[in-house]
């Protein structure tokens, strides 16, 4: 085989083999995190203690829109609390009392958004779970 011919099967090959990488860029689906923000500790008091969480995301999570908005749910001893959201930066709040929460450190988890990029195609999401602990 002359090297003219070793040269040209060498470039043939290399080319299918660029054919076949995994794409990048704007071709590839990007990834979004999403999760709820919550105080790192909050103190129960005599009165009544609202916590504000607000739904925030990775970069990838604002390239189109949100389908319906989010939900989530605060898991904490004894209790269950969902949690919705409109849209990214919304808030949604949680009241705290002494007499009926008890301490102890609630997770926000079990998150679900629907995401869509400029070209309306479902963007995968990853739920990023968040906590706090409670005190008397």
């Amino acid at each position: 085989m002359s090297a003219k011919v070793l040269c040209s099967a060498a470039a043939g090959v290399a080319l299918l083999a660029g054919m076949v990488v995994a794409p990048t860029g704007a071709s590839a689906a990007a990834s979004c995190t999403a999760w709820g923000t919550l105080p790192s500790h909050v103190k129960l008091r005599s009165h009544p203690v609202t916590v504000h969480m607000t739904l925030r995301g990775s970069d990838a999570c604002h390239t189109g829109g949100v389908d319906n908005g989010g939900t989530a749910t605060l898991h904490g001893p004894g209790a269950t609390d969902p949690q919705r959201w409109a849209r990214l930066g919304s808030t949604d709040t949680q009241t705290f009392q002494v007499r009926v929460n008890r301490p102890g450190t609630y997770t926000l988890g079990h998150g679900d958004i629907q995401i869509y990029n400029r070209r309306e195609v479902l963007v995968p999401v990853h739920w990023r779970r968040t906590s706090m602990d409670v005190t008397r």
